[in-house]
């Protein structure tokens, strides 16, 4: 098996089968391989084709009962020579006689072009076309290789462009649970201070869309961050050009779920809202879709934090002026039609009475507290 491994592709073998970072790095060469264990070498075959599901499952129990009836470990177990061959036979079938299917072929094929040739999109589509044929174990595999290969600080700058020529089409066709594997890794190279490789592997989630994949406590990271550098942008000269391109990050990092880490709520909830509300001039033309969108996806946590704005200092000298109050409540009135909670509604109705001096009074924010925190 480790010869089969040796002859097919070993750097995608290794970046399938080693999840943890700092050791993939102690695996370079085919000698390498001797010290992977058994059962890894076997499920990393599996993985990548090699051998198939139920030839890991027979060989596996093989490596078992090795382990278990031998004479290192003292047992009742008689093993028959009728046993040794059924298994012989497993291993001839399996292993020996078997060579990579179509599927995985294509894969070597794939990634000996990635490493070697020039894609552009015209040499990218066929490549586009296999990939979206093949079994779904055999594209989360690709998917980890792409990635470990990406973030391989030594790899050619011409290797990772081919690779964003297909890493969005691996990556949409990949499900759930492969993606957040791969979110795990950024977040063990930012645990381990591996810097470069961190950069890496933010450069290829942001390139694939998936950067809402983080972990909480790196998702919260970012989006403190990125409401940060938006804030700045609205603030700043000329911000109506500088704003789209910070809301549009903005908008790559929120998970499907809409849930914003408890952490940073409020500060997403203010941030967009006093970018929404704008400046005398107007809201940025390019980023207002993005912000609609954003606030569009306030869940009822969220609309509990506008409500909380109306205690903030920045907030209240804001709404003091006529033409942002109106478009505070005009922000108030879609956040009605996106609860289901009577007392959140009956709340976001409630606002349009109010008058600037009830906001700058906090007559306002008392009366909503009240109402919602009962």
């Amino acid at each position: 098996m480790r010869s089969k491994v040796a002859h097919f592709d070993l750097n995608y073998f290794y970046d399938s089968t080693i999840t943890d970072g700092a050791r993939r790095e102690k695996f370079i060469s085919e000698e390498d391989l001797k010290n992977l264990d058994d059962w890894e070498l076997i499920r990393g075959c599996t993985e990548t084709g090699i051998i198939s599901e139920i030839g890991y499952i027979h060989l596996d129990f093989i490596r078992q009962m090795r382990n278990f009836a031998s004479a290192a470990h003292p047992n009742q177990t008689q093993l028959t020579g009728l046993q040794l061959a059924n298994w012989l036979d497993t291993c001839i079938r399996e292993v020996l006689a078997k060579d990579p299917s179509g599927p995985v072929l294509e894969i070597k094929r794939l990634l000996t072009n990635i490493r070697k040739e020039r894609l552009d999109d015209k040499s990218a589509a066929p490549i586009i076309a296999s990939i979206k044929k093949l079994p779904k174990d055999l594209l989360h595999s690709l998917l980890r290789a792409l990635f470990g290969m990406y973030t391989d600080i030594k790899l050619p700058q011409n290797v990772r462009d081919n690779i964003d020529k297909i890493s969005i089409d691996v990556w949409t066709l990949a499900d759930e649970s492969a993606k957040q594997n791969i979110s795990k890794k950024y977040a063990i190279y930012s645990a381990n201070a591996e810097q470069q490789r961190k950069s890496l592997a933010r450069e290829f989630l942001n390139k694939v869309d998936g950067l809402s994949y983080l972990a909480e406590d790196q998702l919260a990271g970012e989006l403190s961050e990125a409401l940060e550098n938006l804030s700045k942008a609205h603030y700043d000269f000329q911000n109506f050009y500088k704003e789209e391109p910070h809301a549009k990050m903005l908008t790559k990092l929120i998970p499907k779920t809409g849930i914003i880490p408890e952490i940073v709520r409020y500060d997403y909830v203010k941030t967009l809202t006093i970018c929404r509300l704008g400046n005398r001039y107007g809201v940025s033309y390019g980023a207002l879709p993005y912000y609609d969108l954003l606030i569009g996806a306030f869940r009822d946590d969220e609309i509990l934090d506008f409500f909380e704005l109306l205690d903030d200092l920045e907030i209240i000298s804001l709404l003091q002026y006529k033409i942002f109050l109106n478009r505070f409540i005009e922000i108030s009135l879609r956040l009605e039609g996106q609860t289901i909670n009577e007392i959140l509604k009956h709340a976001l109705r409630k606002l349009r009475d109010y008058t600037d001096k009830d906001i700058t009074s906090r007559r306002a924010y008392r009366e909503m507290i009240t109402l919602t925190r009962s």
